[in-house]
């Protein structure tokens, strides 16, 4: 798979970040570090709306600005900042304002271009059938109509193409666990969480029962019940409210949610802020492992924003069984009775970020083909070595 590559200049706490996006891509660093900067600003690249945005919208040097708003980037000066993003498919540079779009698959512009056009059809046609109505010619209103039904067909066919044919965001955010406190009606709609609130809510009565993995707890939506997000445990068939569960299922349950629905046909960029939270390690690491086996298959990608070193961990596990699998074909079985032939993950596939101090720093290591959690030990080595002290305080003899 194509690496796409991500350069950032001076956009909020990132002062300069060179990135090579793989089809695993995880930021890890401590609060505030960027790693949301980030990973927002994918998302917002990536979305096929931010395409026809640009090619609707080109005409006003300003347009942008909404795009950068709905991710809260926008209180970030991005106006100051520089953005090169490219991939197989378009490449993007943004400058101080001045935003700059280029084409390598032909055929996303091509299908662009059309659906600008027949939109501008379908107003065209709308007009001029509502004016023979008024005029009271009502066969060519009729005629103007049927011919205005046949665009808006080739309009939803054209952006059905684009939407399938494109690396489609699904972007996770950490505020996911607000979900299990929403009922009928909050309004996010101008920001990113609205956006991911409507395809929660879309999506939750998809299907009656949605396993909630890797806990034993299925989640299913009550339109009867004014708390109607509910889960049960095991083979229950009482039932409670979603808000009521700790805080770890809360964070879960939207993500399984978002996983167990969807669509096979569109090809995906998921992006998931701390799939870590509020779970106890063991949890976290089924939960890296479900991840890595739902959101890799085929063309999709994955990216992960992570404070948990137990993500780390899980993931150098993966790529040392593809490691040993490559060595040692012969030994296959006793291989996936440790790790199932579907989350091997090939080194050259993963790409991990320690971000901090306005930089990135890869923790790739090429030499052992493996993640280098060096920059993360110096946390265990600090409260090492005030442990050692602290012995040393209980157990050295002072001297008279």
């Amino acid at each position: 798979m194509a690496i796409e590559k991500l350069i950032v200049q001076n956009l909020g706490p990132i002062q300069m970040a060179s990135l090579e996006l793989r089809k695993v891509t995880v930021f890890i660093g401590t609060q505030a570090s960027g790693k949301s900067v980030l990973a927002k600003l994918v998302a917002m690249l990536r979305r096929y709306t931010f395409l026809e945005n640009e090619s609707k919208k080109r005409r006003s040097k300003t347009w942008w600005q909404e795009e950068f708003a709905y991710f809260g980037l926008d209180e970030f000066q991005p106006n100051q900042s520089t953005i090169q993003f490219n991939n197989e498919d378009f490449s993007i540079y943004f400058d101080k304002s001045n935003l700059k779009l280029a084409y390598q698959n032909k055929r996303l512009q091509t299908l662009i271009k059309e659906i600008k056009s027949l939109e501008t059809q379908q107003v065209t046609l709308e007009i001029a059938s509502r004016t023979a109505f008024e005029q009271e010619n009502y066969e060519q209103a009729t005629r103007l109509g049927i011919e205005r039904n046949q665009y808006a067909a080739e309009l939803r066919k054209a952006k059905s193409e684009l939407k399938f044919s494109f690396l489609e965001a699904e972007y996770i955010p950490a505020e996911r666990v607000l979900l299990s406190f929403m009922r009928h009606g909050h309004d996010f709609d101008d920001l990113y969480i609205g956006g991911f609130i409507e395809k929660f809510n879309d999506k939750r009565s998809l299907k009656k029962k949605i396993p909630v993995y890797p806990l034993d707890i299925t989640f299913h939506y009550d339109e009867d019940e004014y708390d109607e997000n509910r889960i049960s445990l095991g083979n229950s068939t009482t039932s409670f409210p979603l808000y009521k569960a700790s805080s770890g299922i809360q964070s879960l349950v939207p993500l399984q949610v978002l996983m167990e629905t969807i669509n096979p046909k569109q090809k995906y960029q998921f992006i998931i802020e701390e799939p870590e939270l509020n779970l106890y390690p063991t949890t976290q690491k089924n939960v890296v492992c479900s991840l890595i086996e739902k959101c890799t298959k085929g063309d999709n990608r994955l990216i992960i924003t992570t404070h948990s070193p137990y993500v780390l961990t899980t993931l150098c596990n993966l790529i040392q069984a593809k490691n040993v699998l490559k060595k040692h074909p012969e030994k296959a079985k006793a291989i996936y009775a440790l790790v199932p032939a579907a989350q091997l993950l090939d080194f050259d596939d993963v790409a991990v970020y320690f971000v901090a101090d306005g930089k990135v720093e890869s923790l790739r290591d090429e030499v052992f083909q493996n993640i280098d959690a060096t920059p993360l030990d110096s946390v265990s080595n600090e409260l090492g070595a005030i442990y050692d002290k602290l012995l040393d305080l209980e157990f050295k003899i002072a001297t008279p």
